[in-house]
This record gives C-alpha cells, sequence and structure tokens, in this order.
C-alpha cells in the first residue's frame, strides 16, 4: 500500500494520433493544475504554499521519503487531506524517516498552508486511526 506520485505543475504528456494534424495548427500551452487538485483517498503535499509547486501524493503509508517512488522535497509548505471518512481520517507525518523523530498531524480534509516556524520538514508519514492524537496509526 506504499503508493506515490510525483506531479510537477505545468507538466502535459501528449498523445499520438493516427492522424496528422494540420500544419496550421498551434500547440497547446501546458495548463497549470489547479491548487489543491488531490484525489480522493489521497494526502497531497505540495512544495508551494496554497496547493501550488510540485505535489507529491500518496493513497497509503511511506516510511521513507527518500526511497522507492519519492517525494523530492520535504519541506512540506501546503496539505490536502483527502481521505476517506470510512477509510482514513488523519494522517501523521514524522520528520525522521521509520516514522520516528517529532510527528504532526493533518485532521481529515485539512487543505491549508502549514505556518512557517512550525513543523513542516517530514520524511515519513502514516494513515492513522479515527483519533490520530492518542498515538495509535495502523
Amino acid at each position: 500500500m506504499n503508493k506515490a506520485r510525483l506531479i510537477i505543475s505545468g507538466t502535459v504528456i501528449a498523445g499520438v494520433s493516427a492522424i496528422a494534424a494540420p500544419a496550421s495548427a498551434q500547440a497547446l500551452a501546458p495548463q497549470p493544475r489547479a491548487a489543491y487538485s488531490c484525489a480522493e483517498g489521497d494526502i497531497c503535499v505540495y512544495s508551494e504554499s496554497n496547493g501550488k509547486g510540485t505535489r507529491c501524493a500518496w493513497s497509503g503509508d511511506d516510511s521513507n521519503w527518500g526511497t522507492g517512488v519519492t517525494c523530492n522535497f520535504s519541506t512540506v509548505k501546503s496539505a490536502f487531506n483527502n481521505g476517506r471518512y470510512e477509510d482514513y481520517r488523519h494522517v501523521k507525518f514524522y520528520s525522521k524517516a521509520g516514522y520516528a523523530g517529532k510527528n504532526r498531524v493533518l485532521g481529515w480534509h485539512f487543505k491549508g498552508n502549514l505556518p512557517s516556524g512550525s513543523l513542516r520538514t517530514f520524511h515519513s508519514h502514516k494513515w492513522c486511526s479515527i483519533e490520530a492524537h492518542d498515538g495509535y496509526c495502523r
């Protein structure tokens, strides 16, 4: 269940068509992704404020953001917990890999900026039970 996606704002992947476009056709400019775009069931973190910049998204736990499918930034400036109410509600972020170090919990449907000066450098995270403040994460 360790699934992550890294999406860079403005990246466009074009399909190849069997029909040639007319010579006068203009290439479409990349469209920026909407702020805080995040699939249902995912936790999404962003490298910039207001849900902008590079986005990393997970539908499961990740014990080390630096291995496997990596998130190429660790300082999170904004986040959106779009977990499913019946499955996952809270996400606990840890300052170190292996679910260690200082931690911060983002509640279900949190969408916003993490204040500068607060804990916002992370290297792992877990989806948590209904009440994450009790220290229990599944």
